[in-house]
C-alpha cells in the first residue's frame, strides 16, 4: 500500500514537473520572439538577434555579438523597406543559388550546409534572409550610383535605372514624399483658450518656416516649449499609410498639412522632398548573386553613406 502511494505521488510530481517545464519553455519561447527594436513600420525581434549573434560567432566575429547583430538587423530592415519603397525585390531562385554557392564554397551540398547550420542552432531561413538583404542592397547601391553618374540628365528613380527604363518609357509615374510630423503639445484637460493659443502658435510656426530644414531647426529650438518633431518616413503615392494619406494628398503641394488635434496635442505633417518617380513594372531578372560585395572602394563608401542617411531618416525605437 505504501509503495502504491509513493508511486502515485511520484507520478503526480512528474506531471507537475512536466507542466512546469512546458510553461517555462513557453515563456522562454515568448521571450525569444518579442519585439526588440521598432524600425519605422517594421520590427526586429529578440529571436532574430539571437540567431544572428550565433551566426556571427560561427564566422569568428570578435566583439559584442548581440550589439553587432542588432545593428545589422536594423540596417537590413531599412534595406528591405527601401526595396519595398522602390518596388524592387530579389527572387527566391536567386537566394537559393547564392545559398548553394556558399555551400559549395564550404565543400557541402545545400542540404548538408542547412544541417550544419542547424547543428549550430542557426535556422537556415534566417541565413537566407541575410543573403537576401545583401543582394538587395548591393543592387540598390549599384543602381543609385549609375543614376548619379548619368547626371545632368533628368532625375530618374532607382528602379528605372536598374531595369534600363528611361523617362520616355511607358511606366506609370508616382510621387514620393519624405514626411515629418510636428506637434505642439497640449496638456490633458487643457482649456479651450489654452488649446486655441497653441493653435495660434502653430500657425505662426507655419508662416515663419518655408522649408523643411527651417521647420526642423525651429522645432528643435522650441523643444523646451513643448514642441516635438518626429520623422515619419518616405513613401510613394501608393504606399502612403491610411492614417496620413488624406492629410498628405490634401496639402495640394503645400509644405504643411492642415493642423489636427491629437492625443498629444495639435500637429501638422511637413511634406518634404516631393518628387515624381517612375513606377517599375519590369521583371526582376539578371541580378548579380555575389553577396553584398562591391567591386570598388567608391561604391563601398557610397553604400555606407546611404545607409547612414536611411538610419538618420528612420524612426528607430529600442525596447
Amino acid at each position: 500500500m505504501l509503495e502504491m502511494i509513493v508511486t502515485v505521488k511520484s507520478l503526480a510530481t512528474r506531471a507537475l514537473l512536466l507542466v512546469a517545464f512546458i510553461l517555462c519553455l513557453s515563456a522562454t519561447t515568448s521571450a525569444q520572439t518579442k519585439i526588440a527594436v521598432a524600425v519605422n513600420n517594421g520590427v526586429v525581434t529578440t529571436n532574430q538577434i539571437t540567431q544572428r549573434a550565433r551566426f556571427l560567432r560561427l564566422t569568428g566575429f570578435k566583439g559584442d555579438t548581440r550589439n553587432e547583430a542588432q545593428r545589422q538587423l536594423i540596417n537590413e530592415e531599412l534595406q528591405f523597406q527601401e526595396g519595398k519603397r522602390i518596388n524592387f525585390s530579389v527572387p527566391d531562385k536567386t537566394i537559393d543559388e547564392a545559398f548553394g554557392n556558399i555551400a559549395k564554397g564550404n565543400r557541402l551540398s545545400s542540404r548538408q550546409f542547412e544541417q550544419a547550420l542547424k547543428q549550430q542552432g542557426i535556422n537556415p531561413s534566417t541565413f537566407k534572409r541575410f543573403i537576401r538583404a545583401r543582394i538587395l542592397w548591393q543592387q540598390i547601391v549599384i543602381a543609385r550610383a549609375r543614376q548619379e553618374g548619368r547626371r545632368p540628365q533628368p532625375e530618374q528613380d532607382i528602379t528605372s535605372i536598374l531595369f534600363n527604363r528611361d523617362n520616355g518609357g511607358k511606366n506609370r509615374k508616382v510621387k514620393e514624399y519624405t514626411i515629418d510630423q510636428i506637434i505642439f503639445v497640449t496638456k490633458k484637460g487643457s482649456s479651450k483658450s489654452a488649446i486655441s493659443q497653441r493653435r495660434r502658435e502653430l500657425e505662426a510656426f507655419k508662416n515663419q518656416n518655408k522649408t523643411c530644414k527651417q521647420a526642423s531647426e525651429a522645432a528643435l529650438r522650441l523643444a523646451s516649449s513643448g514642441v516635438i518633431m518626429r520623422k515619419i518616413g518616405r513613401y510613394t503615392t501608393d504606399t502612403l499609410p491610411d492614417d496620413i494619406r488624406k492629410d498628405v494628398l490634401g496639402a495640394n503641394g503645400q509644405l504643411f498639412s492642415t493642423p489636427k488635434q491629437g492625443d498629444s496635442g495639435i500637429g501638422v505633417l511637413a511634406i518634404c522632398n516631393v518628387r515624381e518617380i517612375v513606377d517599375n513594372s519590369a521583371p526582376k531578372e539578371g541580378l548579380n548573386v555575389e553577396v553584398g560585395k562591391f567591386n570598388s572602394e567608391e561604391l563601398q563608401k557610397k553604400a555606407e553613406n546611404w545607409m547612414k542617411d536611411l538610419r538618420k531618416q528612420a524612426k528607430i525605437i529600442v525596447r
